[in-house]
């Protein structure tokens, strides 16, 4: 059967594992523009919610879950 590192590429079809596969993994973006970038949304969002009339504490609320929403996705 062969060599137990090239078993799983003749299972799928692809090249045998020993041979040099070429990836190249994408730009690192520092979390400080991530961030840096979530500050004017954050500022932003507040007014568009209060702009449909929501009383002071339903904006407050539907604020903080939508920043933890989002801040949680940028971040992961």
């Amino acid at each position: 059967m062969g060599n137990q590192n090239t078993l799983p590429g003749y299972m799928y079809g692809q090249q045998p594992l020993t041979s040099p596969i070429s990836i190249k993994a994408e730009p690192i973006i520092r979390l400080c523009y991530i961030l840096a970038g979530l500050v004017p949304l954050t500022l932003i969002m507040r007014d568009f919610l209060a702009a449909k009339r929501h009383d002071a504490n339903t904006v407050a609320r539907m604020h903080a879950v939508w920043f933890k929403a989002v801040t949680l996705t940028a971040v992961l």
